[in-house]
């Protein structure tokens, strides 16, 4: 997410709003028009009236007031965020899609039978009759190899015949059809190398299950036999939904359903080219994920880099700093030699050899002499 602001100034929008309609100005500050009104309530502003501006076409509208004394603030700034992807993802996406090769084939007639559907239809027909049931208690379609497809059973035969027209529809844009019924993954079609599953589904109204005499009956001998029994019976809408989804995320895509006058199989026509609008916004998003994870690799490795560089310089540093603290040292050693000399501190008989051991020590401490101590320097000789 990227943090995004623009900062408003009262006396200057004063003026810019009696000038300019606010959409007008939204635009220009790059907000939308609540928040320039929200910019402009904030800071005491009064706006014009609705109408204001179609008046002033006419030479009419109000006079502009007096700028109104507040004791509030002379700025306000507004902060919005932005999903630096998505905007990415639309700079992108006009330009690739403006080139791909539009699926261009005539919509096929419907069916009027199963017996004139593709193998795929009638083998779905065939499972539905195997009595595989989703929660609402009604018939459905859902397995490897098919396209899924849950609806009331009096609905069943136009879900399947609009299923087969669109799955020839598809086939006939060049969308190619991958049905592996060994497979777990549905049947799907291959969208520029996008998969994309569809399914058709049916809303169902839900009411409540009134219980039977003969359950009632039932209960009185078996006192669990309610707890179990189906609280709710859900009755067909009649309103079809076709969701074009990715198998292996279950996210719909898109939809399309029946309308109020035209029915789904009727709404067919967009399907192939919106399929292929989805597979090019995942492969944006996976190219522009994959360039993000490269450029932060990149920074990863860039900033390995420089703590590399930071650790050597520090690691020299340290060095000199401990070649300066010897040098240090070995000078408060000559100057104590020279303090101890001039005191006559020592007795007379062993004044040479103290002195001489202190230089001797200042001598091995200061780095820019390095003189050999064979008493220090070579203990390991003797070990």
């Amino acid at each position: 997410m990227v943090t995004r602001f623009v900062d408003f100034e009262r006396d200057k929008l004063f003026d810019e709003v009696w000038e300019h309609p606010v959409s007008h100005l939204a635009q220009q500050y790059g907000v939308s028009d609540a928040n320039l009104r929200l910019a402009a309530r904030e800071m005491g502003l009064p706006l014009p009236a609705s109408g204001h501006w179609s008046k002033v076409a006419h030479g009419k509208g109000a006079a502009k007031p007096e700028l109104p004394d507040t004791e509030g603030p002379a700025t306000y700034r507004l902060t919005w965020y932005v999903n630096d992807e998505v905007e990415e993802m639309a700079r992108r996406f006009e330009p690739r899609f403006s080139e791909l090769k539009k699926p261009a084939a005539d919509m096929p007639p419907m069916a009027t039978a199963l017996g004139e559907c593709i193998p795929l239809i009638r083998q779905m027909a065939t499972r539905l009759k195997k009595g595989f049931k989703d929660g609402r208690e009604w018939p459905a379609v859902k397995g490897g190899g098919l396209f899924e497809l849950a609806v009331a059973p009096e609905n069943q035969l136009r879900a399947l015949l609009t299923m087969d027209r669109l799955v020839r529809y598809c086939k006939a844009s060049g969308l190619k059809l991958v049905t592996d019924d060994k497979a777990q993954a549905p049947a799907h079609f291959l969208v520029d190398g996008t998969k994309l599953t569809m399914r058709i589904f049916e809303s169902g109204r839900r009411e409540d299950n009134e219980v039977t005499p003969a359950e009632l009956l039932n209960a009185r001998s078996d006192p669990y036999a309610l707890r179990h029994r189906q609280k709710y019976v859900y009755r067909a809408t009649n309103l079809l939904k076709l969701e074009v989804q990715v198998p292996d995320w279950r996210w719909t895509e898109f939809t399309v359903q029946d309308g109020s006058e035209t029915p789904l199989a009727e709404r067919l026509a967009e399907v192939p080219a919106r399929m292929q609008e989805v597979a090019l916004r995942i492969r944006l998003r996976d190219e522009i994920r994959t360039e993000e994870r490269d450029q932060a690799e990149t920074r990863r490795a860039a900033l390995a880099r420089q703590e590399a560089l930071k650790a050597a310089e520090l690691a020299k540093l340290a060095k000199f700093e401990g070649l300066a603290d010897r040098l240090e040292r070995a000078g408060r050693l000559r100057v104590l030699t020279a303090a101890l000399q001039a005191s006559k501190v020592f007795p007379e008989d062993s004044e040479v050899r103290e002195l001489t051991w202190l230089r001797t020590a200042a001598d091995w401490l200061d780095p820019t002499v390095q003189v050999h101590w064979p008493v220090v320097d070579d203990a390991h000789v003797l070990a």
